[in-house]
């Protein structure tokens, strides 16, 4: 609907009885009558029905990309972590995340194939040597000689 129709529209919409009596009536009576709540109702309503396909037609582009979105992330596999691995014949589905050989393994599809041998799974963690901390590097080493933290004599 473009703005003519739009226009067209709410001009056919107006009621023929809205428009107001010549002489103005007091405020008590318009207080005390429901002829005119009526009259603003009906008109209201009027003007809702020739908004009503501009309305959709705005929701309709706002929301179809999104229910395509939802659509999509909900086709997905869920990730899901159960445990170490078991070598008795177990299907994986697809996003099943398993321990292995110290690692954590993300299955690619479905399969009952041992993570590291087959192309159905996917390193996620690598497993690291645990047996000795690393040295840091930005730390300052504990040689005396090479950091300078030994005494040096003074000069008399």
């Amino acid at each position: 609907m473009n703005y003519k129709q739009l226009q067209e529209a709410l001009a056919n919409a107006k009621p023929a009885s809205f428009d107001a009596p010549a002489d103005k009536p007091s405020q008590r009576e318009c207080l005390t009558k429901a002829a005119p709540a009526t009259r603003d109702a009906a008109f209201i309503a009027s003007i809702a029905k020739g908004f009503a396909p501009v309305i959709q037609e705005a929701i309709e582009a706002a929301v179809g990309p999104l229910k395509a979105r939802i659509e999509e992330l909900e086709r997905r596999p869920e990730l899901k972590y159960l445990g170490v691995f078991r070598d008795d014949g177990r299907k994986y589905s697809e996003g099943s995340a398993v321990t292995h050989s110290g690692g954590i393994w993300i299955a690619l599809r479905a399969t009952t194939e041992k993570p590291n041998h087959s192309a159905d799974w996917q390193l996620a963690v690598k497993s690291g040597d645990h047996s000795t901390p690393a040295p840091r590097s930005d730390a300052a080493t504990a040689n005396a000689r090479t950091n300078g933290h030994y005494s040096r004599p003074r000069s008399p």
